[in-house]
């Protein structure tokens, strides 16, 4: 289809390309079993990096496919037959139709940016037509759709979110979902529904919102803690690796200070030894010394009650304002700096995304592996983002079982079945 679209002008493929369409919603939902709408089928075809599932539909890219192609092949073409030439500028040829297909969606979304058919126009990539007819039409779906809809994909969309989809299965590598929690996750993402409305909380006795949320960040039971361990733990293993000397849950770092609690341990993960961190990245961020670094972590769910507004609000918002309350809580960041710390927060989202800061740390510490054990940084950098995706993503999935076999219902996942599924060790219930 690809093919057929980069070589084919859209009025001659259109109809293959809704056919095409047409069968791969079909295979979702035969896979998954679940029947999406159709605002719910549009964001599974954004990409990934805009909190969809990457399903690009063929109707949406066959413009964008063709002028790209032809832009690419104009001077090739050009020098093998003497009457080819680039006739975006006559009225009615295939490269002014589809240009004008595209400039048709940029208008309707408000957009600056606009496509153009004239000669200079034969340099553009598909990529960079794709994008801005995709940046188009994410626009024209969030003035569509619901309020939470819109913030949902917000939260999906955040830096580094949809590792997980990303990810190369492998149990060898520990890095594989079930189909259970795969399932779970898409739905999660394009706004499934987990629960049946009315049933009670577990633990609480209060009623589950059908979409799941409260799960991601109920403290009751124990899952909020379990994944905030889990996260810690890879977190210092990568560290150890890059030879940082990690210590776990300090103890009296803030000793000698007045505290209103008598004692503080500010660090998760306590760094000892950051000369063996890189000093820069390509972002411009540095370490602002050779001292001690304290680790904190948090994993949030920015479409909590406490974090939906600011993730509404923009994209990463929500994160990035709990990093920066958890240094102002209780003087934290100020107390470490006075005992010659380097306060800082690790804050990740129920939704797979991180802050810029943590992503920043996180190439620090795969650069300090890479320098240890001689390996790739970049893969590093991967492989710790999608273990702390696949963590995550699978702890989503115990929260809900959990839940799940606690109400007793045949939710729209399959209910009991599906939470058994999702519970790995029968042991973890």
């Amino acid at each position: 289809m690809n093919y057929l679209q980069r070589t084919t002008p859209a009025a001659m493929c259109g109809s293959a390309a809704t056919i095409f369409d047409t069968a791969v919603h079909a295979a979702i939902s035969q896979l998954t079993g679940f029947h999406l709408d159709a605002s719910q089928w549009e964001q599974a075809g954004f990409a990934i990096r805009d909190g969809g599932l990457g399903l690009r539909a063929a109707v949406a890219n066959a413009d964008a496919a063709y002028l790209g192609s032809r832009a690419a092949t104009r001077e090739r073409c050009e020098a093998i037959r003497v009457g080819h030439r680039w006739d975006g500028q006559i009225p009615g040829s295939w490269i002014s139709a589809a240009t004008a297909r595209c400039n048709e969606v940029l208008g309707h979304a408000g957009t600056a940016g606009r496509i153009h058919s004239d000669q200079h126009a034969s340099t553009q990539t598909q990529t960079q037509v794709g994008q801005l007819v995709d940046a188009a039409r994410v626009v024209l779906w969030e003035q569509s759709v619901p309020a939470d809809a819109k913030c949902r994909r917000h939260a999906y969309a955040g830096p580094v979110a949809g590792k997980v989809l990303l990810a190369t299965p492998s149990q060898t590598l520990d890095k594989h979902l079930s189909t259970a929690e795969f399932n779970l996750e898409v739905a999660l993402r394009l706004g499934v529904d987990v629960f049946e409305g009315g049933s009670p909380r577990p633990f609480r006795g209060l009623l589950l919102d059908t979409p799941g949320r409260h799960a991601l960040s109920c403290m009751a039971g124990g899952d909020a803690v379990f994944l905030h361990n889990s996260v810690r733990d890879l977190v210092y293993d990568f560290c150890r690796r890059g030879r940082l000397r990690p210590a776990l849950e300090a103890n009296d770092l803030l000793q000698g200070f007045s505290l209103p609690d008598g004692r503080r341990r500010p660090a998760d993960v306590l760094l000892c030894a950051t000369s063996a961190l890189p000093a820069g990245l390509p972002d411009g961020s540095r370490m602002p010394s050779n001292r001690r670094v304290a680790l904190d972590f948090a994993v949030i769910n920015a479409l909590g009650p406490s974090h939906w507004q600011a993730t509404f609000h923009s994209i990463g918002e929500a994160a990035s304002a709990y990093a920066e309350h958890k240094r102002r809580h209780l003087n934290t960041a100020s107390l470490c700096e006075e005992a010659g710390l380097v306060f800082q927060p690790v804050v990740l989202t129920a939704q797979g995304a991180v802050t810029k800061e943590a992503a920043a740390l996180f190439h620090r510490i795969a650069e300090a592996v890479s320098a240890a054990e001689g390996s790739s940084p970049a893969r590093l950098y991967e492989d710790l983002l999608e273990r702390l995706a696949v963590l995550t993503s699978r702890a989503n999935g115990r929260a809900v079982a959990r839940r799940l076999l606690q109400v007793g219902v045949d939710a729209p996942l399959a209910g009991a079945a599906m939470a058994q599924n999702l519970l790995r060790d029968p042991a973890d219930f």
